[in-house]
């Protein structure tokens, strides 16, 4: 399978999250993926629940007190769940994390304008997810102040900055060549620039820029 990782390397991290008022939910019809994320983020110190299908996270949505929602993208039988489990968490203003895997330009784009906070592409690292994680407790309009200001005093053009706000969103560089009508070597030379600019080597590097 896409997602795989070591029980050492889950066990050694030895991260300090801080204690969640309320859980996160985890949802994922892959039961190896579930239960390395559910595992890693209680080492972190997060509270944490799980759904193992469409109908099971909805309800836990409508049930439950949440803190972020994190969602496998393809779910169920018409393998686009994830877009209801998203839609159900914008109703309660709750942070959704979708994990995009190899989901298409369509679904990207209307998980775009339902307000997807992040897209984690499978395989990804888990302590990115964390870092995601602290994203989205952030205020929206504190991160959409530091993105312009990072925009203003690094000085990126206009293409660059469009690709940017995509990179925040963590669309993959084939979804942004495809969102931009671009060659995904000409969307790879402006995430350079726009990593020189920034002074980061990583998209982790950059996401850590915009917690506030």
């Amino acid at each position: 399978m896409a997602f795989a990782l070591e029980k050492s390397y889950l066990f050694g991290m030895g991260l300090a999250g801080g204690m969640a008022e309320a859980p996160i939910l985890v949802v994922d019809d892959e039961e190896e993926v579930l239960q390395v994320i559910q595992e890693y983020l209680k080492e972190s110190g997060y509270s944490v629940v799980i759904a193992r299908d469409l109908s099971e996270a909805l309800a836990k949505i409508s049930s439950d007190e949440l803190q972020t929602v994190i969602s496998d993208l393809l779910l169920g039988a018409d393998r686009l769940g994830g877009i209801e489990v998203l839609r159900e968490s914008a109703k309660k203003s709750i942070p959704c994390i979708l994990i995009s895997g190899n989901a298409n330009l369509e679904a990207l784009k209307e998980a775009i304008n339902l307000g997807a906070s992040h897209f984690l592409d499978k395989p990804f690292e888990l302590a990115d997810l964390l870092t995601i994680i602290k994203k989205t407790k952030a205020k929206p309009q504190a991160i959409q102040d530091k993105s312009e200001q990072l925009i203003q005093s690094s000085g990126l053009t206009h293409r660059e900055s469009e690709i940017f706000h995509l990179i925040a969103k963590g669309l993959s560089n084939r979804d942004i060549a495809e969102a931009t009508g671009t060659s995904e070597r000409t969307v790879k030379a402006h995430i350079s620039s726009i990593f020189r600019k920034l002074e980061v080597s990583s998209r982790a590097e950059l996401l850590s820029k915009l917690i506030v």
